[in-house]
């Protein structure tokens, strides 16, 4: 849990989308000791080309508040490294994924992609990197078609996330709970 003394403004677009301009990602989620509280973000309409990440939600692996309610849509991408990115492991001393020593983490949850669609730079199109501490819950992905530049099938890596997926979805979903459930082979 947070301190008590970790309060700060919840950051919401209760009724126009949040304008992200040139960014694609929300990032650095938890970095202070000040609870950060991020909700109701739509990105909506964007083309991303040629850059390393495409939707990204980072956040500190010891930072607190939470990122929830973000929808991604209407989408096209080309030639992007990471296409779809959660990572809740962002740390100055990183501890290795799956210690105890990280006690909390910034919560990921209610997010949702919608209409993604383009080329991948890397075979990992899609990347879930959740907390075992405090998993990435109710991640949804409906009608996402991801490939690779080199029109070989891109694949998708889930760790400590949970969701659902609905319509065409290319790489196969690895989200538990999911309709299609595969795990990128190490």
């Amino acid at each position: 849990a947070c301190p008590w003394w970790a309060t700060a403004p919840t950051f919401a677009s209760d009724t126009s989308p949040v304008d992200l301009a040139m960014a694609s990602g929300i990032g650095s989620i938890g970095e202070t000791p000040v609870a950060d509280r991020l909700e109701k973000i739509e990105v909506d309409t964007m083309f991303i080309a040629n850059t390393s990440n495409g939707l990204l939600i980072k956040t500190w692996q010891d930072g607190c508040g939470y990122a929830r309610k973000v929808k991604f849509a209407n989408v096209v991408m080309k030639n992007v490294s990471d296409p779809i990115i959660i990572d809740q492991y962002r740390s100055e001393h990183p501890i290795p994924c799956g210690s105890t020593a990280a006690t909390r983490t910034v919560a990921v949850e209610k997010i949702d992609y919608v209409n993604i669609a383009g080329t991948s730079a890397s075979k990992r199109a899609v990347t879930f990197s959740c907390s075992d501490v405090v998993p990435c819950r109710q991640v949804s992905l409906k009608d996402v078609n991801l490939k690779r530049l080199s029109g070989r099938g891109a694949s998708a890596y889930c760790r400590s996330a949970s969701g659902k997926a609905a319509g065409v979805v290319v790489p196969e979903s690895c989200l538990a709970g999911a309709r299609a459930a595969g795990v990128e082979e190490q």
